[in-house]
């Protein structure tokens, strides 16, 4: 009986390994997935920002010329 009650715990601590690993892996592609949108969104925000400075830029270069 003893016996039988050790078997079953250690099963049960085998399931609640087996439970973490895949919780482990979850979090891992949730991360990876956050990560490329996450790039994603600074390459946009980079591509923005240069846009916006090239128009400020160009916006400059025609105040210089108004002002001659």
């Amino acid at each position: 009986m003893g016996s039988m009650l050790i078997k079953n715990k250690e099963l049960n601590n085998m399931n609640k390994y087996e439970n973490l690993e895949n919780l482990i892996k979850q979090l891992d592609n949730i991360n990876a997935e956050y990560e490329k949108k996450m790039d994603k969104l600074r390459a946009k925000q980079d591509r923005d920002a240069s846009f916006m400075w090239q128009r400020i830029a160009i916006e400059k270069a025609k105040l210089r010329e108004g002002n001659k």
